[in-house]
């Protein structure tokens, strides 16, 4: 019996050989990686838009001279 990965998603390749030959490709349950109809795409991208948002402030606010003096030991 061999198995290997295949380019598709949840997806890999099964091969048994002896007396007979057999192939198969085997995957996860028809909904197993598949959005639901009602998936909030809009929620998903604000979420992650807002996060960006948050990396690109507090990295700047970090990197700005009044935080180096606040934070710095003299």
């Amino acid at each position: 019996m061999i198995t290997f990965p295949t380019r598709l998603e949840s997806t890999s390749a099964l091969v048994v050989y002896g007396h007979d030959l057999f192939f198969a490709r085997v995957n996860a349950e028809g909904s197993f990686d598949r959005l639901d109809q009602n998936f909030k795409n809009v929620l998903l991208f604000g979420t992650i838009a807002t996060l960006v948002l948050a990396l690109y402030g507090t990295s700047s606010y970090s990197t700005s001279v009044e935080a180096k003096d606040k934070f710095l030991l003299k």
